[in-house]
């Protein structure tokens, strides 16, 4: 049995938004996925609603993970590829007669006949592979210095397997040193995990200083050139130490996406580069 707040909700999201009201209707459809993510209703409305490209994106692209051959979610795929992708303008909502949602009756098209035509935002090769990554390199190099520096304390100060110190120095010198580095290594080792376990930032920004990087390869064969595309991101609502341009790496595509405006929506995290960046953030309004 539904929850009378949350069908309270969703019919007042739907009234609203063939008032042509929908600012005021995508607040209703978020207060419903708050406490019901998968509320099919709610993510179509949130869909025909939202302010931003971004969100209208989202919530139908979760609507149709969910219900991939369910019409009225088809109808939103169409009606977001249409107005966002193919021709831009002031897209229609549809009236709440004709959306009903019924996810146990779904229509007879098939998942690969409707497929969303999103903006440029694949993340870059090396943020998928951990241990090619700033941060996977953080964390393996801290863990490895950590264990050896560990280890060479402990046979100076317990252990005692290795009797000579280089240079004739005493033990107690070294025991010190590594242990200091080993405290070394354990911090950045906390800063890594934490920067991994961080979720990556999702703002609204300015792209400036736009950059392909060639850098220099020595090979068996001779020298080549690999090349690197950048540019720098400042966060709208950053403030204080985060009021800083971000150093971002992008594909090739994303770099060229990056050209046709200086203004983009930007899902990155500092340390592994992930980077969702739209070629061109529309409003519905």
């Amino acid at each position: 049995m539904p929850d009378p707040a949350t069908t309270t909700r969703v019919q007042q999201a739907a009234e609203l938004a063939n008032a042509d009201k929908r600012l005021e209707a995508a607040p209703f459809a978020r207060q419903v996925l708050a406490n019901d993510p998968d509320n099919l209703p709610a993510l179509l409305w949130l869909g025909y609603t939202s302010p931003t490209q971004v969100e209208s994106e989202e919530a139908i692209a979760r609507a149709y993970d969910l219900h991939p051959r369910h019409p009225a979610v088809l109808k939103a795929v169409d009606w977001y590829n249409t107005y966002f992708m193919d021709a831009p303008g002031t897209p229609p909502v549809p009236k709440a007669t004709a959306l009903k949602v019924e996810p146990e009756n779904p229509g007879p098209s098939g998942k690969e006949e409707h497929v969303m035509h999103t903006p440029v935002g694949e993340p870059v090769p090396d943020a998928a592979n951990f241990f090619m990554s700033q941060a996977g390199g953080m964390v393996v190099g801290s863990t490895i210095v950590l264990v050896v520096k560990l280890a060479i304390f402990l046979n100076y100060t317990f252990l005692r397997g290795i009797n000579w110190t280089p240079f004739g120095l005493p033990r107690g010198i070294y025991a010190i040193l590594a242990l200091g580095l080993a405290l070394i290594a354990a911090a950045f080792l906390i800063y890594s995990i934490r920067d991994i376990l961080t979720p990556p930032v999702r703002a609204h920004g300015f792209i400036t200083n736009r950059r392909e990087i060639r850098r220099k390869v020595k090979t068996e064969s001779g020298s080549t050139y690999d090349i690197y595309y950048e540019l720098d991101f400042m966060d709208d609502e950053a403030v204080g130490p985060d009021k800083r341009p971000v150093r971002l790496t992008l594909t090739k595509d994303q770099y060229e996406a990056s050209t046709n405006t200086n203004r983009a929506f930007v899902v990155y995290s500092r340390r592994l580069g992930q980077v969702k960046l739209y070629q061109s953030l529309r409003s519905v309004y």
